[in-house]
Parts: structure tokens; C-alpha cells; sequence
């Protein structure tokens, strides 16, 4: 189960932050996160643990997708990257053109509302885009 969805920019800013159950120290876990990527210059293993808290990142047109997931929480790492990529499709496919910092911008309600219709409360659920 997934604590907090992430949609990052090229210089690791935040984007779009949607959380789905309750973490501790949110804010300290999203300032790891941006550092971890500022220190490799984006160049990150796509599973990684900080303190604790498992970290999927995938980049996609220059955003970066992420997830941050309690490391108690028994979830497949490769089916949060999955659900990662049938997001990021999911929400191509809505807006209607590739992805940038003002298309997010400018659809951040969209997103919200495809990342509650793919997922309950941090459990992964349909990415379909022809059922959603």
C-alpha cells in the first residue's frame, strides 16, 4: 500500500503531491526524495529505501513520477512500478498530448481524480483506460 503519489518537474520541484494514508513526517520524506534525485542529477535507481520509507520513481517526458510506501506495507516493488507507467499512460491518454509542467498545472484536478479512481486508500486498483 502506498502512502503518497508524487509528480516532480525536471528541477525536482513539486508538482502535484496526493496522499493516500496517513505518513509521519510527510514534508522531511518529499525534502529526501528531491535531494536524492538533486544529488545524482536525476539519474536514480527506480526502487530505493531512505530512512525507512521505500521510494518508485519512474521519469516520463521529463516529470518524475513517484511513490513513497512504508517499508511494512508487503506490495510487490514491481507492481507500484507498474502502476506507476499505467498512471502516467492513464493520464496521457486523458489530457490528450504528452505531459509537461503546464499540462499538469493546468489539470491537476484530472489527476487527482484518475489517481482516487485508480487507487483506494493506497491500494492499487483498475489503470484501464477504457473502464475509467
Amino acid at each position: 500500500m502506498s502512502s503518497c503519489i508524487l509528480l516532480l518537474d525536471e528541477t525536482f520541484d513539486l508538482l502535484l503531491e496526493r496522499v493516500l494514508r496517513p505518513l509521519s513526517h510527510l514534508d522531511e520524506s518529499i525534502k529526501q526524495l528531491q535531494d536524492e534525485l538533486q544529488r545524482n542529477n536525476g539519474r536514480i535507481k527506480p526502487i530505493f529505501e531512505i530512512n525507512g520509507l521505500h521510494y518508485a520513481v519512474i521519469n516520463r517526458d521529463n516529470l518524475y513520477f513517484a511513490m513513497i510506501m512504508q517499508t511494512n506495507n508487503h506490495v510487490s516493488p514491481l507492481s507500484v512500478l507498474n502502476y506507476l507507467e499505467d498512471l502516467y499512460q492513464l493520464i496521457k491518454k486523458f489530457i490528450g498530448m504528452s505531459l509537461n509542467k503546464l499540462n499538469v498545472r493546468d489539470n491537476f484536478h484530472l489527476i487527482f481524480e484518475l489517481i482516487d479512481e485508480s487507487s483506494d486508500y493506497g491500494i492499487i486498483q483498475v489503470t484501464n483506460y477504457n473502464i475509467i
